[in-house]
């Protein structure tokens, strides 16, 4: 092997193409070395090879090594970052085509097997709108969506999408549709509207009023007096009115304004408004509290 890549700064190449199981070992497109080898010893192969090949020869010397692999993009692209390591050595005269030789064929190489069909069969259905296929990965994220109907916690919906997430960014792509929104993006934008569900699930148990309960009875009572009259009396009974030194009803003005408002109606069948009933409450708000002479008094009922 030549001296000149002793300095060498090395690719890492997921797959080795092995041309011993090629009927003719010695074909000039294969790349020989012993059985004991380095990634070091592959990456010198390769530079020998791709710098002594005749230039007619480089497409069948990139068809015949991708042949060997199963992940023939990948191992493209490794070549790709190589020629790029060592772009200087394609500057002497006698190899001044070969850089721009090398680099065309290998786009139109990568370019071939993307277009061409996938024969996965996982991959084969048309329906899944695939996003990349890395290797025996396939991200689909109508598959995802589908799984994701499966999972009824929330919280393993998003353990599942991150996991998704995770094997997406570690996978090393073969083939990227691009007609296909990003696999990443997709599996983001589900993950923020699931955040945002769950704040706005948040917000509404803060803000809405529950139903009253089952034994408030189907139908509403109505009123015949005025609304001060009638919350009146419920402000002499938390206010006014004790027995045994205690409020014959123990309850906060909220408290009682929402039971009022779910329970009764005015005496044109109106619902009662629960801003007006927490008003006649507040006990600074003496002037919408019933005058005397129109006040339902109920302190002399309870005197012993």
């Amino acid at each position: 092997m030549s001296t000149k890549w002793v300095n060498i700064q090395i690719v890492t190449f997921p797959e080795i193409p092995d041309s011993s199981s090629v009927d003719n070992w010695n074909n000039i497109l294969a790349i020989h070395f012993s059985d004991e080898f380095s990634v070091n010893d592959y990456c010198m192969a390769v530079l020998e090879k791709i710098t002594s090949i005749n230039l007619s020869e480089i497409s069948n010397f990139l068809d015949f090594q991708c042949n060997l692999v199963k992940k023939p993009i990948t191992w493209l692209n490794k070549l790709d970052k190589l020629i790029g390591l060592y772009v200087e050595i394609f500057d002497s005269k006698k190899l001044e085509h070969r850089h721009t030789k090398l680099i065309s064929q290998i786009d139109i190489k990568r370019e071939s097997l993307k277009s061409q069909k996938p024969n996965n069969n996982a991959i084969s259905n048309s329906n899944k709108k695939v996003a990349c296929i890395a290797g025996e990965m396939v991200f689909s994220f109508e598959e995802v969506k589908a799984n994701l109907e499966t999972i009824p916690n929330i919280i393993e919906k998003k353990k599942y999408l991150k996991k998704m997430l995770h094997e997406y960014y570690q996978a090393d792509p073969d083939i990227i549709y691009t007609k296909v929104k990003p696999f990443d993006k997709q599996v983001e934008a589900e993950l923020k509207y699931i955040d945002e569900l769950e704040e706005l699930d948040a917000a509404i148990k803060k803000n809405t009023i529950q139903d009253p309960p089952t034994f408030y009875g189907k139908n509403k009572i109505k009123i015949t007096c005025q609304l001060n009259q009638f919350v009146d009396m419920f402000f002499q009974l938390t206010r006014e009115i004790q027995y045994n030194g205690k409020p014959i009803l123990d309850a906060e003005p909220n408290d009682i304004a929402e039971v009022l408002s779910h329970c009764f109606v005015d005496k044109d069948n109106n619902a009662l408004s629960i801003d007006s009933i927490k008003t006649i409450l507040n006990p600074t708000r003496i002037e919408k509290r019933p005058k005397p002479n129109k006040q339902i008094d109920l302190k002399n009922k309870f005197k012993s």
